[in-house]
This record gives C-alpha cells, sequence and structure tokens, in this order.
C-alpha cells in the first residue's frame, strides 16, 4: 500500500470511528485535518491528479453555490433563541460538510483510480462498517451508552453509531447501514470460499439489524425498495434467493412491533411534536415558500431553520420551526436554491449511468469478477440510498460523495480494460 492510501484509510478511521473521543489530544491538534491535508500533498506529489470527469465538474459548482448561498443570504447573522445558534454556525456547520463531501471525493478519486486500490478500499469501508454495525447492536444489546453520550438524537431506542463518528444521528445512521447492507451480499455469487460466503451473510444481516434498530422509516421504505432490486437481478439464482427471503422474513419479524408503532403516526389527525407524516407535509410546504421566495440562491446553506422563523415567522419554540425538511432535494433546494438542485439531479444522474456502465464491462470479463460483484453492490445500495432521502435531510451525507467516486473510478478503469483488450486483440492480428 502507498502513503497517500495508508493516509486515506487513516482519514476514514476518523470520519467513521471519531478516536478523539478515546484521546481527546487528536481533537486538540487537529488530527484529521493534518492527515488529510499532508494525505493531499503527498498524493499531489507523487503525481496524483483529480481524474478529469463530469462528477468532478458538477460537485465544484454545487460548492461555489453553496458558498454564494451564504454570502446572498436574506438572514442576518444573529442569535437564535434555544440551541439554534447563530446564523453563521447553521452556514459554517453545512458548508464543513460540503467540504467534507468535496475533499472524499477528490481524495478518492486521486488515490484509488485502479483496480487494486479501489477492491482494497472497497473491502477496508466493509471493515469498517461491520465494526460499527457489530459493536453499535451488542451496545443496545446490553445497554451501553454510545460513546458521545447520545447527544445528538437523546433517543437510546434508536441506534446510532456506537463510537460517534459518521452515523451519530439515527438517520445517518440508518442510511449509512442501508448503502451497506447490499455489499457483502452481491459479492456472495461470484465467491468461491465457503467461509466467506458465511461471512458475508452474516454482514448482509447485520446490517439489517441495525436498519431495523434505528426504526427510520426513510431507510426501511429504501430497505424495501433494495430487496426488491436483488430479488430481480437473482432471480435465477435459487441459493441467493433463499437468502434473500430469510433477510426478508428476518427483517419482518424483528420489525413489526417498532415500525408498526411508527408508521402508525401516519394516522394521526393532529400533528404530534412535528414527526408524523402529516408533520412532514407541512415541513414540505414550507420548503416550497421558501423556494418559492428565493429559487435562485436560497435562503443560505444550513438554514432551513432559520429560514422559517426569520422569513415566515414561526415561533421558534414550536416543533413546527425545529424540525427539518426530511427530504434532501427539497431541503438543498430551499437553501442554495434550484439551479443547485438541478446540478446535484444531474450528479447523481451521471453518477448512476457510469456505475451501470463500468458494471456491464466488469460482467463481460473474467478477470473482473470480484469488481463486477463490488461495483453491484455499489449501484443497488446507491439506489436504496436515493429512496431513503426522499424521506431523509442527508442531502451532504459522505456516502453521497463515496457513491460519486466509486462511479468516477469504475468507469475510467472500465474505459481502459476496453483499451487494453482493443490493444492487445490490434497486436494479435498484427
Amino acid at each position: 500500500m502507498t502513503i497517500p492510501f495508508i493516509g486515506l484509510i487513516t482519514y476514514l478511521l476518523f470520519v467513521y470511528f471519531e478516536p478523539n473521543v478515546f484521546f481527546p489530544i487528536l481533537a486538540t491538534i487537529r488530527a484529521p485535518l493534518i492527515i488529510i491535508l499532508l494525505t493531499a500533498i503527498i498524493t499531489v506529489i507523487n503525481g496524483g491528479r483529480p481524474i478529469k470527469s463530469r462528477q468532478t465538474i458538477l460537485l465544484i459548482l454545487i460548492i461555489v453555490i453553496g458558498v454564494v448561498s451564504v454570502l446572498t443570504s436574506p438572514i442576518p447573522n444573529f442569535t437564535f433563541p434555544g440551541d439554534l445558534g447563530t446564523t453563521y454556525e447553521a452556514n459554517l456547520s453545512d458548508l464543513k460538510h460540503l467540504f467534507q463531501w468535496a475533499a472524499m471525493f477528490f481524495l478518492f478519486t486521486m488515490i484509488c483510480g485502479d483496480k487494486r486500490n479501489i477492491g482494497r478500499l472497497y473491502y477496508i469501508l466493509l471493515l469498517y462498517a461491520s465494526v460499527i454495525g457489530i459493536a453499535s447492536l451488542t451496545a443496545d444489546w446490553i445497554g451501553a451508552v454510545p460513546l458521545k453520550g447520545g447527544v445528538a438524537t437523546l433517543d437510546y431506542e434508536r441506534l446510532t453509531n456506537f463510537f460517534g463518528g459518521f452515523g451519530n444521528t439515527t438517520n445517518e445512521f440508518a442510511a449509512f447501514m442501508l448503502f451497506m447492507f447490499p455489499l457483502p451480499l452481491c459479492m456472495i455469487q461470484d465467491e468461491k470460499s465457503f467461509v466467506k460466503k458465511i461471512i458475508f451473510t452474516i454482514l448482509s444481516l447485520i446490517f439489517v439489524a441495525c436498519v431495523i434498530k434505528t426504526q427510520s422509516r426513510g431507510a426501511f421504505v429504501g430497505l424495501v425498495f433494495v430487496l426488491l432490486i436483488i430479488i430481480w437481478n437473482f432471480r435465477k439464482k435459487i441459493g441467493l434467493l433463499i437468502l434473500v427471503f430469510i433477510i426478508v422474513l428476518y427483517a419482518g419479524i424483528n420489525s413489526s412491533y417498532e415500525y408498526r408503532e411508527r408508521v402508525s403516526s401516519l394516522r394521526y389527525e393532529e400533528v404530534k411534536e412535528g414527526k408524523t407524516g402529516r408533520g412532514r407535509i407541512i415541513q414540505y410546504k414550507y420548503s416550497a415558500e421558501l423556494i418559492k421566495s428565493y429559487p435562485f440562491t436560497g435562503t443560505g446553506i444550513g438554514t432551513f431553520k432559520l429560514g422559517k422563523i426569520y422569513l415566515l415567522g414561526l415561533n421558534p419554540y414550536t416543533n413546527d420551526a425545529r424540525q427539518d425538511t426530511h427530504n434532501a432535494f427539497l431541503e438543498l433546494a430551499a437553501e442554495i436554491g434550484l439551479p443547485a438542485l438541478i446540478l446535484y439531479f444531474f450528479l447523481i444522474l451521471f453518477s448512476l449511468r457510469d456505475i451501470k456502465f463500468a458494471e456491464n464491462v466488469f460482467k463481460s470479463r473474467k478477470d473482473f469478477e470480484k469488481l463486477s460483484g463490488m461495483i453491484s453492490g455499489i449501484k443497488i445500495g446507491f439506489y436504496g440510498f436515493l429512496i431513503s432521502i426522499l424521506f431523509l435531510s442527508e442531502q451532504y451525507n459522505l456516502i453521497l460523495a463515496q457513491c460519486f467516486a466509486f462511479s468516477v473510478i469504475s468507469k475510467m478503469i472500465a474505459e481502459r480494460s476496453i483499451i487494453t483488450t482493443a490493444e492487445s486483440t490490434l497486436n494479435f492480428k498484427e
């Protein structure tokens, strides 16, 4: 492994596990920032460059629009009541997420642009997610409090990342585990080792269990969608269909009570604490009002709640004012404008197209069998994630950055393999 690759997976440790919980001095010295800067510098010195792609251009444009939305925000910088903080803090929080988004995308594409490194990265992400899933379920089972104390959710009945890193809120953790679910499952079809097949099966069950324990309705809808895709893709593979049936049965048995209780809130006539289905529809209406008033640059990144208070006149102490949109696309449009939403859609569409192209190329070549399974898992996880964010405010989730990066890298590898094959055929004829 190269030094930049080691730097990347070290940085991902801070993203997924937040080691400063164990070693506070790491937060004091800003270890993640130092690691990512050193990794980027060494990568550039070693000749690493961003891959030329439509996704790269679109991502840069979205970042620029995000910054412009802060400069043109109609909301002045002052302190809002309660724990909402200042306008500046709200802007900075989401800008930070957006820059992390970009950093992960560029590091992935600059460092992992070949078959070997993308495979290694895939297994490392699978390892990190597995450790998090097992630890979080175990902690929930024995009644242990998350290492960060569950400050982000104050809801110990719904599962979060035990280590306090990525997935520190229930919805973020649900989306994370949903994305990971098909990754090991799609590896089973081309795996010859019986032991590895058992391991991949167990990991799939762990990820499903995590999704269920978050009690996230958006992620559950995404899970159903993912299962339907898997059933269709594996319709000719009896063994895998039996496995999927077991997973569906497991999910149904373990989720029936928890999800029935939460889904029943859709029938409430009153909007109880702003958390029912009817409450979310109200949030969609607020989003539409903000988009109508500021269609081009939005209210400023991270200011959806503040916009409802300052621009729409909501009482800051009500739950209506303190709820997210629970729709990534509406919240993005409300905060940074419709042009950004259009770019966002194109970013997703180009990524899905490139992943599909790479998957087709890899399936046609025996030397890319394992990579074909990996890309299939990422594609299905990506679909499920996109369905889930129709109900979750996860527009700058790092999973998206990873999907965009995997799409660019896999397309480049696929194109190289086509060129190599063509050159080999030409040389053979000569």
